[in-house]
This record gives C-alpha cells, structure tokens and sequence, in this order.
C-alpha cells in the first residue's frame, strides 16, 4: 500500500475482492454437498470408515462458515477499500488540474508583473502602469493564496490515503479475517508457553493456515515435550479422545507432529501415515531421476557420482517401502519416522496411549530399515512378545504394548560402521534418542493421568544403548540380552535408574558373538556375578509340548523354527518367556542362573572341544 493519492488500481482490488466472495460461494456449497453426501452415507455402507467420514461431516458445517466468513470479511474490507481508492483518485485528479492551471496561472502572472515593473519604472510610464502593476502583485498574492490551499488540500488527500490504507490493513488483519492468527514478529517475540497457548487458542482453519509456516513448524518442533504433553493434553477431548484441534495439527504439519514427544500415539501415528506415503513417492522419485543421470553420464566421475546419490536413494526407497509394507499386512502402528539416512522408525504392536504395561525393544547391530525382512521382523517380535506378556500375566493384550525401537543408527556389517562396535560412539547417540523418546512418553503418560509400568528391552549392541540411556532417566524393569557389553559409565545395575532388583541379564551358551563384543570391545558382561544383574537362562527347559527352546544363535529373530535355529525374540524360547515375565514383574519367579560359569558347563556338555563357541561359528554377525 502507498500514501500516494493516485496509486493503485481500484478495479484489480475490486476483482480480488469478487473472487474472495466466488469463494465464500464455493466453500458455503461445498459444505453443502458433503452434508449430502454424509446423508447418503449413513445408510449406504457401515463400518469405521464411514464413522469417520460422518463425524467429519457433522464438523463441516461448521468448520466451512468459518472460513466463508472469513472471505465475506476479506471481500468487504477490499471492497470498501477498492471505493476509497477510487474516490481519492478521483478527487486527487480534479486537484491535480486545478493545481496545474493554479501554477499556469502562477506563471504567467509572474511574466507579467516581470513586464508590468519595467514599464511602470521607465521614465514615460503613468499612473495606469503603476496601477496595473499593484493589480497585477495583488493577483500574485491572491493566487499564491489558492497554491497554498491547494496544497493544503493535496495533503489531505494524502492523509485520506494513508488512512485507507491503515484501515484496510487493519479490516485484512482483523480476527475477523485471520482468525487468531498473528504476525511473525509477535509470534518470536513469545516464550514457549506463551506460543503454545496461542496455538491451543486456533481454530482449525487457522491452524491449517499455519502448515505452511515454516516458522512456526520449526518452533513448535523444538520445544520440550513436558511442555508439549500439556498443550497437547489440554487440547483433547473428554477421556482424552480426539478433537477437531488436534486432527487439525496432524492434517497441517504432519512431519512434525509424527514425531513430537509429548503428543499422544494415535496422532503421531496418522501423522506419519501421511508423512510415509510422501516420503515414499519422493524416493522412487530420486530412484528415477538419479538412473537417468548415471545412465545418461558422459564420463566415468559423473556416473560415479550418479551411482552413488542412486544408492542413496534406493535405500531410502526400500526403507519405505519395508515400512509401508509392514503396516499394510501387520496390525501396528508407526509413531515415529525420522527422515534420516537411512530412515529411523519406531513400529508399535499395541495402544501406547493407554496400555498398563509398555515394553521398548532396542535392536543391536546391523539393524536398519532398508533390509529386507528386517521391519517386518521387528514387527514379529513386538507382536510375538506382547502375546508372551499377556499370557504369562494373565491379563488382556489390549493392556499391553510393545514398541520396536529402531531409533538409532548401530554399527552395520554391511559398510565400514562395522568396526565401531567395539566403541561406544554410535551406541552413546542412540542412547541420546532413546532418553528423548523415553521421557516424551513418560511426559505424555503423566500429561493424560494415566501411568504406565515401563520395560526396556536391549538386544546385543542396543543392551550398550540402553545401559547408557537408563543412567539419564528411568523405567521400571530392564532386559538384557545377549549383550555385546556393558560399559565402564555403567559399573553395575545399581547405576541405572531401575528399581532394585528389576534389571534382568541373559546370554546363551551357544551365542558366540555376544563374549566376542565383550571381549575385544572391554566392555563388561551383564551376566557376571558382580555386575549384579539378575542372569537367568537362556537353555532349553521343559519337556514335550511345555518345552521352551534355548538360544542356538545371537541374532534377534529366526522366525522360522523348522531348522532348530533360535534367537532371543524368537516365540517359545526361554529367552523370549523369561524376558515376558521379568517385564510383567514376576522376574523373582525366574530362577537365578545363566551366568558366564552356567554357560561353560553347558558348552562343554554341548561341545566339549567348544570350537562352535570359541569361534562364533553357532551364530551369526548381529550384534
């Protein structure tokens, strides 16, 4: 906007004006025909869909005049706008020729008097030559006089401007218009409770219009997630069921709220529904784009360069896709993707918003979402424990959930990452993620008043994970097992914030790589006496139909048991039973033995020359 009287054009503001109010038409029927449609759909199919379709129906309504009147507002704001314009122009253009011809006038006059004083001081001049030219500086004054008014009233004119366009600006910045928007300035200028007030204060219109901010998305993505578990509990319905606040946050920034600790499971998992199926779409599209470069490269270092972005992006790719897989053919939800190289992901088997009793599995080496089988693996093995779980407690599994853990990025045999198993860097970074997630959900439990019974699981190199994490803040059980050490910042069980009494450590005698991360790493065994965990079995027990099966392998899962292979997560083996129990709080029914002695006996008793042992040659390389 400009202060200038003859700027802008009255009619294009008149049009925008138009079509604010086309579009008010336009929402105002197409709120109609979803009520039409809703009608139809009350009796034309059944099911969860269409009482989802129907409850979002019965909001339309509503939500669509709202936003039409807010484009009525817009549309009369411009519109009145558009006429003071046009009226100032047109004042201002009479002005302006009056004011031409006032300086015309001006001008000549001055010619004039130039001529009229030279006549009446010559020495032939008279008294009319001397009367001419009084008359003639009277005409001088008098029109110097209307320049003055006239200029006076170009200034007012200015001000009339000015004022419109504050005016206009204030009618387009009104609630009226914007809702509760505000501008960038006020929004930086909050703390971070007072930001998350204001935006508990939106309506969802307005909060759709923010989804493009990314200001704001990435303030809101920063802030503490006891903080965050307030604002998102606040917004939440009666028993803590959805409202039309939060659906609206999902909708408009989904990236973020997928994986916002403090906000409730069943958003971040719609929210990173959306997100995957984006993500998705954009890999297969770098897949394409990169092949048409590495294939239509000129030189070996651009195809070089081409064949390695191509991998890249093939492996985001699968990730994706193993991910998308899974929810497809599983009954799990996803309530975290991160966006990483590769994509990290947390699966749930389970309502983590509710269940009594939450388990966190953390995977140890030469785990990530790219593999194939992997996701779908951990899916199993959540899914396989929660079953294990309620059976043991005698409970409902629907008090029960169970979380697979891939949060981190552990050290991968198939890239040079393999050697920093025997360090603890990767295992000190996902420690750092395991705590923020850790606390977000234990923030988000206290937020909706409902308290949870927490157990971490660690597996190999996630047993170094969780150690580290579990000196920062707290669960109420852990489970180690087949761990590939435990390290020096955790000099025994009583340094995790763990009841005393609930940490629980097992290793099978046939798992040859956990000693073998031990032993070159020097990190210490969770199973030995004086670390003071309490070690329970991983052999064989039972007879027949009770029988449980021993670990014959280190990897976390075989699935498939017809070769007599088994792993920790696998179903029906003792690790896998024992584990259950120890999380369900019966772990002093669990006979205490397993330790580094227990294990050599039945080496031996298996083995007795120990080759499968000493060489690692009975399991395989996932630590």
């Amino acid at each position: 906007m400009s202060a200038d009287p003859v700027a802008g054009d009255p009619d294009g503001i008149q049009r925008i004006a138009r079509r604010h109010e086309d579009r008010s038409d336009a929402v105002r029927d197409g709120a109609r025909h979803v009520l039409v449609a809703a009608e139809h759909a009350a009796s034309g199919w059944a099911g969860r869909a269409q009482q989802q379709f129907l409850v979002a129906a019965a909001a339309m309504p509503a939500s669509a005049h709202r936003v039409a009147a807010r484009l009525d507002a817009a549309s009369a704001a411009l519109a009145t706008y558009a006429r003071q314009v046009r009226e100032i122009q047109d004042d201002a253009a009479s002005l302006q020729t009056t004011r031409r011809n006032t300086a015309d006038d001006i001008a000549a006059n001055d010619r004039a008097i130039r001529d009229a004083t030279a006549v009446a001081s010559g020495p032939d001049a008279v008294e009319s030559d001397r009367a001419l030219l009084q008359q003639l500086q009277h005409s001088g004054e008098w029109l110097a006089g209307l320049d003055a008014r006239l200029s006076a009233q170009w200034d007012e004119l200015v001000a009339r401007r000015a004022a419109a366009d504050r005016a206009a600006a204030a009618a387009l910045e009104d609630r009226s218009v914007l809702g509760k928007l505000v501008s960038a300035a006020v929004v930086s200028a909050m703390s971070d409770g007072q930001f998350l007030t204001w935006l508990a204060t939106l309506d969802p219109e307005s909060i759709a219009a923010l989804g493009g901010d990314s200001r704001v998305v990435k303030r809101l993505a920063g802030i503490d997630a006891a903080q965050v578990a307030g604002w998102w509990q606040a917004m939440s319905g009666v028993d803590g069921a959805p409202s039309a606040a939060q659906r609206a946050f999902v909708a408009a920034m989904p990236a973020v709220i997928g994986n916002l600790n403090g906000v409730a499971s069943w958003a971040r998992a719609r929210a990173n529904t959306t997100v995957l199926a984006d993500r998705l779409a954009h890999a297969r599209r770098q897949v394409r784009h990169w092949r048409e470069l590495h294939d239509a490269a000129r030189n070996p270092a651009d195809a070089a360069a081409a064949r390695e972005q191509l991998l890249v992006w093939e492996r985001q790719r699968d990730a994706y896709r193993n991910i998308q897989d899974t929810l497809a053919t599983t009954p799990v939800s996803l309530v975290a993707l991160v966006d990483d190289r590769p994509p990290l992901a947390q699966i749930v088997a389970g309502d983590l918003d509710r269940a009594m009793h939450v388990s966190v599995i953390v995977p140890g080496m030469n785990t990530a979402t790219y593999q194939d089988g992997t996701v779908q693996d951990y899916s199993a093995i959540a899914r396989g424990m929660r079953r294990e779980e309620a059976r043991v407690a005698g409970i409902r599994r629907s008090d029960i959930a169970v979380v697979s853990w891939i949060g981190y990025h552990p050290p991968m045999a198939d890239d040079p990452s393999f050697r920093t198993v025997l360090a603890d860097d990767r295992a000190r970074a996902g420690a750092e993620r395991l705590v923020a997630d850790l606390d977000g959900f234990h923030a988000a439990r206290a937020a909706a008043g409902r308290d949870a019974d927490l157990t971490v699981m660690g597996h190999s190199y996630g047993t170094t994970v969780a150690t580290i994490a579990l000196t920062k803040t707290h669960a109420d059980h852990v489970v180690l097992l087949g761990s590939a050490g435990v390290t020096d910042a955790v000099p025994n069980a009583s340094a995790l914030h763990v009841p005393e009494g609930q940490v629980f450590a097992t290793q099978g005698a046939k798992d040859g790589w956990a000693v073998t991360g031990q032993n070159l790493s020097g990190r210490r065994d969770p199973t030995e006496s004086t670390w003071d965990a309490h070690e329970f079995s991983s052999e064989t027990e039972g007879r027949g139909s009770d029988t449980l099966h021993g670990v014959t392998r280190h990897g976390p899962y075989d699935g498939d048991d017809d070769d007599g292979r088994y792993s920790y997560f696998d179903d029906g083996t003792t690790a896998q039973h024992n584990a259950a129990r120890a999380a369900m709080g019966h772990g002093d029914e669990i006979p205490e033995r397993g330790g580094p002695f227990d294990r050599m006996r039945q080496q031996t008793k298996d083995d007795w020359l120990m080759y499968g042992w000493q060489t690692g040659g009975t399991g395989d390389p996932t630590l």
